[in-house]
């Protein structure tokens, strides 16, 4: 879809002209799961809308150039986008997850753009109350925010404390443990911030860690409905997120840093990983999920894996590596290794290295 303020600035578009446009374009989104694709872009368009409705500009400050051309508006006082958003996410409890957290953030902006999505996100729970299940729907949105902010504030605690780090996973695992705070178990089974198909039950305090770093982000090992459940976290053609082969759902909650540059990046790994699996181009790519739940945290999907370096200082190469679990012996052209594996290494090295040139 591109940069919108490109569209509207760098080409001179008319402001009505590229409005129009731009429905059009979404319009033809008419799945969920396209529409997903594009949300966090379409979400960061509405300042632009806004600019092209109100004539100011995206900083806030009212234009002095030549008067624009008018730009027809609905009774909420824009020219379509969000009410298109409000109204595809009431009907989709993934898509309004998704949609309620990428408001939640703009809305820390303290100028005209922040109170405009604050105005947008409160037309949403108007929306959503209407619904049949919108009641259902905008409590679990309430438990999601509490949620984090209960892990929000045990980040920062345990970030700022002076403990080793040994003392801080003991406190992690002692809090988690506390049956008053309500994590484990969670009062009743909740769809993840993260990810809106994946609906968790616990966080396993054994489990849960504090990793060694500057900012001592936490990992929180969640525990879901059932096996079954957690595997429905990817599409039908298998494209919308790692396989979950076991009923936990490991995540990483970093307070400090700003998660919304990652998970841009990781959201145009999943597009074009998408746009390539429709040119029947399978390589094996395997976007994990980020949320930016403030400009200072966020989630993200935690994947076990080794380095490259610890795996060469254990194993001597990455050949030996790959046939500790995956030899075939009569693989002569994948150099002993099963060569589903070597394929599949081979792809999704070669996709990664496409996307980030």
């Amino acid at each position: 879809m591109g940069s919108v303020h490109s569209l509207s600035t760098d080409l001179n578009v008319p402001r009505m002209r590229y409005v129009a446009l731009l429905m059009s374009v979404i319009n033809v989104l008419s799945h969920q799961k396209e529409l997903l694709l594009y949300l966090l872009q379409l979400v960061q368009a509405l300042k632009f809308e806004y600019a092209a409705v109100s004539g100011e500009s995206v900083s806030g400050r009212r234009g002095t150039h030549r008067r624009r051309e008018p730009i027809a508006q609905d009774d909420q006082g824009d020219s379509g986008l969000s009410q298109f958003l409000i109204d595809r996410s009431v009907v989709n409890s993934v898509l309004g997850t998704a949609f309620h957290w990428y408001l939640m953030i703009e809305c820390d902006n303290r100028g005209p753009i922040g109170k405009m999505y604050a105005k947008v996100a409160f037309r949403f729970m108007s929306k959503l109350a209407e619904t049949p299940d919108g009641t259902a729907q905008r409590d679990i949105l309430r438990r999601q925010g509490e949620l984090v902010e209960t892990l929000s504030a045990r980040a920062k605690e345990l970030r700022a404390s002076k403990d080793p780090r040994s003392k801080k996973i003991e406190k992690l695992r002692h809090y988690i443990a506390d049956p008053k705070h309500g994590l484990s178990p969670l009062p009743a089974p909740l769809p993840l911030p993260l990810n809106a198909r994946i609906s968790v039950t616990s966080i396993a305090p054994d489990k849960s860690s504090v990793f060694k770093s500057n900012l001592f982000p936490l990992l929180l090992w969640f525990e879901t409905t059932d096996a079954t459940e957690a595997a429905r976290s990817t599409d039908d053609d298998g494209v919308d997120g790692l396989a979950v082969i076991n009923p936990d759902y490991p995540i990483i909650f970093k307070n400090g840093d700003d998660l919304r540059q990652d998970q841009l990046v990781i959201q145009l790994f999943t597009l074009m990983d998408r746009l390539l699996r429709k040119e029947n181009l399978d390589l094996r790519l395997s976007p994990y999920n980020v949320l930016a739940t403030s400009t200072t945290e966020g989630m993200i999907q935690f994947v076990p894996s080794k380095s490259l370096a610890a795996i060469m200082a254990e194993f001597g190469s990455l050949q030996n590596y790959l046939r500790r679990d995956h030899a075939d012996d009569g693989a002569l052209g994948s150099f002993g290794i099963d060569a589903g594996v070597m394929d599949t290494f081979v792809r999704s090295c070669g996709e990664y290295r496409v996307a980030v040139f």
